[in-house]
């Protein structure tokens, strides 16, 4: 990433992220050294049968650190894994 500004003709920055469930080694960065902050929020998600996992982001406003609440699991999950516990 070149520049924190961009024109406004421009489009909003929208990354979609992949994240594979493998190692593959170093790699590339992500953000180049010296980008911007930003917060991001996730617009929508998929998980592929293999375990690809796409997010879809937008920006989202202000940085909020320490921000990781992770929702309670629904009636449906606690009832799996209940029976989990029970079969294993």
């Amino acid at each position: 990433m070149a520049s924190c500004k961009r024109p406004a003709s421009r489009p909003r920055i929208r990354p979609s992220i992949f994240t594979v469930p493998v190692v593959l080694g170093g790699g590339n960065k992500l953000f180049a050294d010296g980008s911007a902050p930003h917060s991001f929020k996730l617009t929508s998600s998929r998980v592929s049968p293999n375990g690809l996992i796409v997010g879809h982001y937008e920006r989202g406003g202000e940085i909020k650190v320490g921000d990781t609440d992770v929702d309670s699991p629904k009636e449906r999950e606690v009832a799996r894994r209940e029976r989990m516990k029970r079969e294993n």
